[in-house]
């Protein structure tokens, strides 16, 4: 056997043990990644409102809701209004477009988008409510 050889065999086999090595670690990784997922189906149902009582306390009481609703309502009001007009402004500087050919897939992006803010603006309303709820 020669030089080359013996490199060529050494270089195979630490190709080889990397690879191994590689296939372990995803294989890990995938193994505490499905024992995750089966460890929350695993708890007992009784507790389930329990803890999702706890994480909703955890997150209002990280918001200081009391402390800072004012400016709360204040930012949702004006991220509202914003919204409003950039609804109005957008409908009347396509409205022509759109008026002609309401299918093109220029018009059909104007009006997802048109859509989406409006869905935003639902968004708001609904966090007004739960701002008024506190």
């Amino acid at each position: 056997m020669d030089s080359d050889d013996i490199y060529k065999y050494l270089g195979l086999f630490v190709v080889v043990v990397f690879v191994v090595y590689i296939v372990i670690k995803t294989m890990n990784f995938q193994l505490k990644m499905v024992e995750g997922f089966t460890a929350a189906a695993n708890t007992d149902k009784n507790k389930v409102p329990d803890a999702i009582k706890s994480n909703t306390d955890k997150m209002s009481d990280a918001l200081l809701t009391t402390k800072y609703l004012q400016a709360y309502e204040d930012t949702i009001m004006d991220l509202d209004a914003n919204m409003d007009i950039y609804i109005l402004s957008q409908v009347l500087a396509n409205a022509e477009s759109i008026s002609a050919d309401p299918g093109s897939t220029a018009n059909q992006i104007i009006i997802s988008k048109l859509n989406n803010a409006k869905t935003f603006s639902d968004t708001l309303n609904h966090a007004m409510k739960t701002l008024d709820k506190k």
